[in-house]
């Protein structure tokens, strides 16, 4: 009867490039979510928008960050790339 060998992993080891990109591509989505308020009295100045249409920007903006987050986590749980 042939021996396999298993390979151990060590789990406690930080991986700092991971957790790098990690925390700036958090950086970056913080940075948007800040940006884009800001630039309300701009678009609504320079194009002529309401504030209905103003609510509608960041209802889709919310929309897209809050709700559709949730899915397509799930979706790359269950389809991972490795």
């Amino acid at each position: 009867m042939e021996k396999v060998q298993t390979q151990t992993i060590d789990t406690t080891k930080i991986v700092y490039p991971i957790l790098f990109m990690i925390s700036f591509s958090h950086f970056l989505n913080d940075l948007i979510q800040s940006t884009i308020p800001s630039l309300y009295p701009i678009l609504k100045g320079e194009f002529s928008l309401s504030f209905a249409q103003i609510g509608i920007i960041t209802l889709v903006f919310q929309l897209t960050a809050s709700i559709l987050q949730p899915f397509v986590g799930i979706y790359t749980d269950k389809k991972p790339k490795s």
